[in-house]
């Protein structure tokens, strides 16, 4: 059960990741840009994710 709502866990914490840090500064080594980039990379392996369940239920 938690494999197949993993996605909709990786989406949801990615957006408050997005949420909570919004006033997101232009300087590289701030916590805030490191927050964004993993919340992009969060949104990234939920889009696989679903591309890879599915490409499983077609088959």
């Amino acid at each position: 059960m938690l494999k197949r709502n993993l996605v909709y866990i990786l989406i949801i914490v990615s957006a408050l990741i997005s949420v909570f840090n919004y006033d997101f500064s232009s300087n590289i080594g701030s916590i805030d840009f490191i927050l964004f980039i993993s919340a992009i990379v969060l949104i990234i392996a939920a889009l696989i994710l679903i591309y890879r369940d599915e490409s499983k239920r077609k088959n």
